[in-house]
């Protein structure tokens, strides 16, 4: 069957018309950490005061505030509808809060363009650039990741499993064995002893690296014990995450608004430990007390996935259970109350297994099931989980009228959240 899209553009900001060859559009907010799978796809927007959209075909639109040239035409004049970026084709767009852009082409050359106070452009110099430059040094990297505590970081992930990192290095966050000063060029991150194979940071300026063994390394700013190392000092050099595991998947929040510094990290057992900070149980081990290495997350389950939410985490048996722990003023655990737990507690409703997670910097969950049906609850103060009113909600509620959604994207700003979504 031919695919269908919704054609309202729901924004925070105003409504606008979609450049041809825009199918489906994703609102983020510029502050948001676009790490993982978060990078920018076909026909996605960011930004709650500028914007981008990427065509099927690799042509990338910009509209609204260009302070920093972030929009990419040459100039620092804001637009007011989408505007091409000439002369180039993105298969991947990267964005963080600072204002700073990152477009990959399918050969794998990275340009950057936009604010670069910090160097966080990797271009050998602060100056902000108002059209695509290349990152110099032929690297192709595979990923981006934006960490941010004081200003923001820039990591990138080669093709051969090294990591290199440029920006700001307060605390010696960038891994490049030195505290205090930035770097604008792409620097080798120090002390990882094997080819990595997944990378993640957040908004605590903490960075983890997976080895393709399934060990994890971290470094960074190390509040809360949130690197798992044992301590709660800080490492400008990556270190190895203690307790001999191995590792599948590592996670963390990376929604600017909770400023959450707690990471999750599914063993290839099916075992999921916790650790960093804790202060409403979200690290789910029956407590509210922080831990500075990996814990078992209690109840004796054994899991499939995982997904953090604000101050709290949804995570998935391996027989098909959705379960969450953590912060839950606004029945954000899907629990049918507004009691905050600190163990694993099962999410009410036949919602079917999940297959993505999304959960916004203010408290609103929503699951795509394996049907592509939406289910929504947790804060809705701005009609943001679509159920036709402004009440929160305790336990999951199907949405949209019975669309199959293919994507889901939402902003957290303040309490603002919205997407937009396509159907089949």
């Amino acid at each position: 069957m031919a695919n269908n899209y919704v054609q309202q553009v729901i924004s925070v900001n105003s409504n606008w018309t979609a450049p041809g060859g825009v199918s489906s559009i994703t609102i983020i907010p510029n502050y948001t950490n676009l790490d993982d799978q978060r990078w920018i796809g076909d026909g996605v927007v960011s930004g709650s005061t500028w914007g981008l959209a990427r065509t099927s075909s690799g042509s990338l639109y910009s509209w609204g505030a260009n302070g920093s040239g972030q929009l990419g035409t040459g100039d620092v004049t804001p637009r007011s509808s989408p505007t091409l970026i000439s002369g180039y084709t993105f298969s991947k767009v990267y964005t963080g809060n600072d204002g700073a852009i990152f477009g990959q082409t399918t050969s794998g050359i990275t340009y950057a363009w936009g604010l670069n106070a910090n160097g966080q452009l990797g271009l050998g110099n602060v100056t902000p650039y108002s059209t695509p430059q290349i990152i110099p040094g032929d690297f192709v990297f595979t990923r981006i990741v934006r960490t941010q505590h004081v200003n923001v970081s820039t990591f990138g992930l080669v093709a051969g499993g090294a990591v290199y990192a440029w920006g700001d290095n307060t605390g010696g966050c960038l891994g490049v064995g030195t505290t205090g000063n930035a770097y604008s060029s792409p620097t080798l991150v120090l002390g990882l002893p094997e080819a990595i194979k997944d990378l993640t940071g957040h908004y605590n300026s903490c960075t983890y690296a997976l080895g393709v063994s399934g060990t994890a390394y971290a470094w960074g700013n190390n509040a809360y014990g949130s690197l798992g190392v044992g301590d709660t000092n800080a490492r400008s050099s990556a270190v190895t995450v203690v307790g001999g595991l191995t590792f599948q998947k590592i996670v963390t929040d990376t929604s600017l608004i909770s400023l959450s510094a707690s990471c999750y990290g599914l063993t290839t057992g099916g075992d999921l430990y916790a650790w960093g900070q804790n202060n409403y149980g979200q690290l789910g081990v029956n407590d509210t007390t922080n831990r500075s290495s990996p814990t078992l997350v209690v109840g004796g389950l054994k899991w499939a996935n995982v997904w953090p939410i604000t101050y709290g985490c949804l995570a998935l048996t391996t027989g098909g259970q959705l379960y969450a722990w953590g912060y839950n003023p606004d029945g954000r655990l899907g629990s049918g109350d507004v009691i905050s737990r600190s163990t694993p507690n099962l999410v009410l409703g036949s919602l079917g297994i999940p297959k993505k997670v999304v959960s916004s910097g203010g408290g609103s969950v929503f699951v795509i099931n394996q049907a592509n049906a939406v289910y929504a609850w947790g804060n809705n103060n701005t009609g943001n989980i679509a159920t036709g009113d402004l009440l929160p909600r305790s336990s999951p509620v199907a949405i949209l009228g019975g669309l199959k959604v293919a994507q889901i994207s939402v902003v957290s700003r303040s309490e603002e959240h919205t997407s937009e979504l396509q159907s089949h």
